[in-house]
């Protein structure tokens, strides 16, 4: 009769954790509703993560990411928190979310984008990076701010010479 108590309790002790479990689950999820630890069936998470890509002459830029959700069988992660720097342009970039196509390079940065180089710095919804031609470029609008002047406009580029240029309904204001 002892036994088969001790036998109930070793049954009722693993049942109770697993209860624990399932109703803790809630709780391991993000405020975007994504589990913690993976995102759901056929997911990976990556955390923590940092970048060099490198060219030629060295390091063409670096990143800087929160948290990256590989799809089983996905080339195209999706990016939480990210930073990027351009040591050649001197530009640097943060957007809460992006993408990064890992078969050509390609990284779209989502949400408001923020960024800084030398004497300025630019807000928008959307850029994207095209290592095939060396570019960054927007088409959902774009606002550069500097010490004396600001300028919008509804697309913009930047290219490997540093030279951005904005195009549809520009406006520029001196101050």
């Amino acid at each position: 009769m002892i036994e088969l108590t001790m036998t109930g309790r070793r049954v009722y002790l693993p049942l109770m954790l697993i209860t624990l479990v399932l109703l803790s689950l809630p709780w391991l999820r993000s405020e975007d509703g994504v589990s913690e630890y993976g995102g759901g069936v056929g997911t990976s998470s990556m955390k923590g993560i940092e970048v060099i890509h490198y060219s030629g002459s060295g390091p063409e830029w670096r990143a800087e990411i929160r948290e990256a959700l590989f799809t089983e069988g996905g080339t195209t992660p999706r990016l939480r928190d990210v930073s990027i720097y351009y040591p050649g342009r001197k530009i640097s970039l943060h957007a809460e979310e992006g993408l990064y196509n890992m078969d050509n390079g390609k990284i779209r940065l989502e949400g408001m984008v923020r960024g800084k180089g030398e004497g300025f710095s630019f807000e928008s919804p959307e850029l994207d990076y095209n290592p095939a031609d060396d570019t960054i470029t927007t088409s959902k609008g774009v606002v550069i701010k500097g010490e004396s002047y600001l300028i919008s406009g509804r697309q913009g580029k930047i290219t490997g010479s540093r030279l951005i240029e904005l195009t549809g309904n520009v406006r520029t204001l001196f101050f």
